[in-house]
């Protein structure tokens, strides 16, 4: 016996083009992954002379280039693990100043994938960083309808199928 399976994406809006033909309806949650965020620019653009560090630059979108407004940007001292931090801008810009140390540069936004990086920064040290973040891994659904009851482990093995499909 022949099972028929008809399978319909439906975004996570829950749209849908099909219609119902069997009794015998699931929904699959695939986990697309993220786009790579990555660090543009990570210049040391002069020395001041003073104690402490100055780290400055812009965060934008990987794809639309757009900046990226109020975004998360922090710096972890790795010996007081004291955090300092500051939120981007109206055009997406940041200025932090620090005393010189070890950090771990930290860069979030709502719905996109973060950066994390070693940094250090010395003293009177004058730097200049551009990040570009890419769009946030997202689930998308999937209505699988069979004519048949299926089991957890042919439901598994649909979904790793619709996963290597996209």
């Amino acid at each position: 016996m022949t099972r028929l399976l008809t399978i319909t994406i439906i975004l996570t809006l829950g749209l849908s083009c099909s219609t119902t033909k069997g009794p015998f309806t699931y929904e699959i949650c695939i986990r697309q992954d993220a786009d790579t965020s990555k660090i543009v620019k990570n210049e040391l653009i002069g020395i001041a002379d003073t104690t402490t560090a100055f780290l400055s630059g812009q965060v934008i979108d990987l794809e639309t280039k757009e900046t990226l407004r109020y975004a998360n940007v922090s710096l972890k001292d790795k010996k007081t693990e004291k955090v300092y931090g500051q939120a981007t801008d109206s055009l997406g810009q940041f200025s932090i100043t620090v005393p010189a140390n070890d950090y771990e540069f930290e860069v979030n936004y709502v719905g996109y994938s973060s950066i994390k990086q070693d940094l250090k920064l010395g003293t009177g040290e004058m730097r200049e960083m551009d990040i570009e973040l890419g769009q946030g891994g997202a689930f998308v659904t999937y209505e699988i309808k069979s004519e048949k009851k299926l089991n957890r482990r042919q439901l598994n093995k649909k979904a790793k199928e619709l996963k290597k499909e996209n």
